[in-house]
């Protein structure tokens, strides 16, 4: 996986550390009503002579809640951005998931001629809040692609689009290049789990571009 841009991205930042703060401040307050803070406390006065920095409070001021904003911050990090509430807030779609359908191409044929037909295939987007990969292959052919970057390029909370690079793999030998980067463009509708979009690339020196419809496997 790799990170990817969002659109507004500083706004949303904002809301999320406050959400976070607010979050480990609670918590925090609860430790300390049940006694967790205060037995810290306790075991670091009795360990105060073995570092100078468990008698300033390492363990109770400054480790907890590091650990606790961590903690929380993956947790949201995983799954709990996911949940509709979020989505809504931070205006980060979740399109984790498996997709059916076809990409049509107008690359040429030098065999016979003619434009390849529409090639079965298959997308996995694999999401976290700030990470993301899109793997889409072809099962009748030796070929599949990866996504190296890409972003959030717009989200109206049906329709989202993402943009990104890909790097793409080939072990049939006949071809002109065996890889070549190139560019996908994809909009997700989060309600029919429909996605279409456009790609092209660069590959050798006949570089070509062509159309996706795929659909989301429930």
């Amino acid at each position: 996986m790799h990170p990817y841009s969002i659109e507004n991205l500083n706004e949303k930042k904002v809301l999320l550390i406050v959400f976070l703060v607010l979050a480990v401040s609670i918590f925090y307050s609860l430790l300390q009503q049940i006694g967790i803070i205060q037995f810290l406390e306790t075991f670091e006065k009795n360990l105060s002579i073995i570092s100078p920095f468990i008698k300033w409070g390492f363990i109770s001021i400054v480790l907890t809640p590091i650990s606790i904003f961590w903690i929380f911050y993956e947790v949201f990090n995983k799954y709990l951005w996911k949940l509709k509430l979020f989505n809504k807030i931070i205006g980060v779609p979740n399109i984790n998931g498996n997709y059916v359908g076809c990409l049509q191409s107008n690359y040429i044929d030098k065999e016979t001629g003619k434009q390849v037909p529409p090639i079965h295939s298959k997308l996995e987007v694999a999401q976290k809040f700030d990470k993301i990969k899109f793997c889409l292959s072809f099962p009748d052919t030796p070929s599949s692609s990866k996504s190296n970057m890409g972003g959030l390029r717009e989200f109206d909370g049906k329709i989202a689009e993402f943009a990104f690079s890909y790097s793409n793999i080939s072990r049939d030998l006949k071809v002109e290049s065996t890889m070549h980067d190139g560019m996908n463009i994809l909009r997700f509708n989060l309600e029919t789990g429909e996605v279409e979009g456009e790609y092209f690339n660069n590959r050798g020196i006949n570089p070509n571009k062509g159309v996706m419809n795929l659909r989301k496997i429930k």
